[in-house]
C-alpha cells in the first residue's frame, strides 16, 4: 500500500529541491521541507499522547500546514479530521463532540469559534497557529520536536480520514475513509495528460473532499500546489498567472465570479491546460463563457463525500457545444460502477429509466462514524451505495442527473439539507411551520428559499427570520428569501409538496 506520506518521502529523496507548495502566505516549501516538517509534527503528536486511531483535527483555511498535519498523522497512524470553519459554534460543537479529537490545530482567526465550540470537559490539547507564514506560525509549535519521531505509520485498513457532511435529519455524519480504500480512489483518477511538472490550483476548502483529496493527489504526483485561501477573482487569477498553474479546480460559482470580474484578459493564463469543475450544476451559458475566457480544456467531475470524490467524469473531448453528452455528468472512471434502480423495489432500470443513482467502487467509505445503522441504510450487502440522486443512464453509459431524491440543495458547492434549516426555523417564535427548497441562483447555482406559515396572530418579518437563522447556522445554509403563506402544499398523506414550492419560488419576483 502506497500511503501519501511514503510517496512524499520518496519525492524528498529523489527530488528534494522540487517545490511542493507555493502561492501561500509564506516562502515556498520543497518536498524536502515538507518531509522534514511532517516528521517534527509527528513528534509533536506523539508527545501530545496521540495514538493510532486517534483523531487529529484541523480548523483553518486552505494552507500547506493542513497537508503537513495530515502527513504527520499518517506517520503515527492517526486519523485526520478537517473541520468546517463556516459552521456556527453550535454546529461545530456537535461535530467535535462526535469526532472526539485527541488534538485540535486551529488558525488564530478561528480560535474564538473553537473556544465557543469545544464541548464541556474536553481535555484535547489545542495548538493555535499564530501569525501567517509557516516560519512564524505552525513551526513555532513543531520546531522543537525531534526530526525522527518514530511512530508505527498507517497500515492497510487503518482509519485515516474523517470528513463531516450534514445529514437529512439535521445531525452531522462523519464519513470515514480507511487506508487502502481512499488511496485506490487516487489511483483511479484520470491522467488528464499531466505534464512532467504539474502545477495545481486548489480553491475548494480542505474540509471538503474535493479540496482535501485533491491536495493529497497533488502530493502523490509530486506536483507544485497552490492552496488558495483567498477565493476572490483577483487573487485566483493572479495565482494562476504567477504560479504558472497547469490544472485548476474551480466550482461553478467560482467560475462565474472569475468570468464576471472582467479581469481575465489582464492575466497571462497560457500555462493553464485544464479546469476541473463539479460540486454543483453548471449552466450551458456559464460553461461556454468560462471556456472562452480561460481558453483551456474543461472536465466535469461527479462524486460524493461517501465515494471519496470522483465517480464519473465528462472528458475534455466531450465538451463540444454540439456534443450529445454535454448535459451529462460523464461516464464512470475505471473501477467505479453506476446503475440506476427503482427507489421503491430496487429493480435495476434499463437505459433511459429514471430512478435512484447507486454506486459501487473499491474506494467507498468505510462507513459513517459511529452510525452503523445509518451506514446500512445507504450501503447494501453487495456494496451498492444509494446516492440520493435521481437520474438515468443512456445507451453509452453516460449518467444524467435529473433531480435529488433527498431534496438536498447545492449552493456554491455546499450541500444544504432542508431538514436542518427547517429545524432552526421551527424555533422562531413567529413561525408555525416551514419548508425549505432550493431556487435557481445565477451566482451560486441554487439559493435557499424558506416558505413559512405564521403562528396565529404573528407576522414574521423576512429580514428578522434570516437574521435569526444566521445566529444559529452557517450563513451559506440560511435563507436568502423568506415567503409567508397561509398553508404549505401537501399531498393526501400530508407530505409537503416541495416541487410546488420550487415552482412558486422560481416564478415569484425577487
Amino acid at each position: 500500500m502506497r500511503t501519501t506520506e511514503a510517496l512524499v518521502r520518496g519525492h524528498a529523496e529523489l527530488r528534494p529541491g522540487a517545490v511542493a507548495f507555493a502561492g501561500h502566505d509564506g516562502p515556498p516549501l520543497t518536498y524536502r521541507d515538507v518531509d522534514a516538517a511532517a516528521d517534527r509534527i509527528a513528534g509533536g503528536l506523539l508527545a501530545s499522547g496521540i495514538e493510532p486511531g486517534d483523531r487529529v483535527a484541523w480548523l483553518g483555511r486552505n494552507h500547506p500546514d493542513y497537508a503537513l498535519l495530515h502527513l504527520a498523522a499518517e506517520r503515527v497512524g492517526a486519523v485526520t479530521n478537517p473541520l468546517n470553519w463556516r459552521l456556527s459554534a453550535r454546529e461545530l460543537s456537535a461535530v467535535i463532540a462526535d469526532a472526539g479529537p485527541g488534538i485540535v490545530v486551529v488558525q488564530e482567526e478561528f480560535e474564538p469559534l473553537l473556544r465557543d465550540s469545544l464541548p464541556g470537559g474536553s481535555s484535547a490539547p489545542v495548538v493555535v497557529i499564530r501569525g501567517g507564514g509557516a516560519a512564524d506560525g505552525f513551526r513555532a509549535w513543531y520546531g522543537g520536536f525531534p526530526a525522527e519521531p518514530g511512530g508505527r505509520g498507517t497500515r492497510e485498513g487503518d482509519p485515516t480520514l474523517l470528513y463531516y457532511t450534514s445529514g437529512t435529519s439535521g445531525r452531522a455524519k462523519g464519513v470515514l475513509y480507511e487506508a487502502g480504500r481512499w488511496t485506490k480512489a487516487l489511483d483511479a483518477y484520470p491522467g488528464w495528460e499531466w505534464p512532467e511538472s504539474p502545477v495545481l490550483l486548489i480553491v475548494a476548502p480542505v474540509f471538503h473532499v474535493a479540496g482535501g483529496v485533491w491536495t493529497l493527489y497533488g502530493l502523490r504526483l509530486g506536483a507544485r500546489i497552490s492552496l488558495v485561501a483567498d477565493a476572490s477573482p483577483a487573487h485566483v487569477l493572479g495565482t494562476l498567472q504567477k504560479q504558472g498553474v497547469t490544472h485548476a479546480q474551480l466550482v461553478p460559482a467560482m467560475l462565474r465570479a472569475v468570468v464576471d470580474s472582467g479581469q481575465v484578459g489582464a492575466h497571462d493564463l497560457s500555462a493553464l491546460r485544464l479546469v476541473a469543475y463539479g460540486s454543483s450544476p453548471i449552466t450551458p451559458a456559464l460553461l461556454k463563457a468560462a471556456r472562452a475566457a480561460l481558453g483551456c480544456d474543461f472536465v466535469q467531475v461527479y462524486g460524493l463525500t461517501e465515494t471519496c470524490g470522483t465517480v464519473c467524469t465528462l472528458g475534455a473531448d466531450e465538451h463540444d457545444e454540439a456534443g450529445p453528452h454535454l448535459s451529462s455528468a460523464g461516464r464512470p472512471v475505471p473501477g467505479a460502477e453506476v446503475r440506476v434502480v427503482d427507489p421503491v423495489d430496487g429493480r435495476v432500470l434499463p437505459p433511459g429509466g429514471v430512478g435512484e443513482v447507486t454506486l459501487r467502487m473499491p474506494w467507498m467509505m468505510a462507513g459513517y462514524w459511529g452510525m452503523p445503522d445509518k451506514t446500512a441504510e445507504v450501503v447494501d450487502a453487495d456494496g451498492w451505495f444509494r446516492s440520493g440522486d435521481a437520474g438515468y443512464l443512456d445507451e453509452s453509459g453516460h449518467l444524467y442527473l435529473t433531480d435529488r431524491i433527498n431534496d438536498m440543495i447545492v449552493s456554491g458547492g455546499e450541500n444544504i439539507y432542508p431538514a436542518e434549516v427547517e429545524n432552526v426555523l421551527a424555533e422562531h417564535p413567529a413561525v408555525l411551520e416551514a419548508a425549505v427548497v432550493g431556487q435557481p441562483d445565477e451566482r451560486w447555482g441554487e439559493s435557499v428559499l424558506a416558505v413559512v406559515v405564521p403562528r396565529p396572530g404573528a407576522e414574521p418579518d423576512a429580514d428578522e427570520v434570516i437574521a435569526f437563522c444566521r445566529e444559529r447556522l452557517a450563513h451559506y445554509k440560511c435563507p436568502r428569501e423568506v415567503k409567508v403563506v397561509e398553508a404549505l402544499p401537501r399531498n393526501a398523506s400530508g407530505k409537503i409538496l416541495r416541487r410546488e414550492l420550487r415552482g412558486r419560488g422560481a416564478a415569484a419576483p425577487s
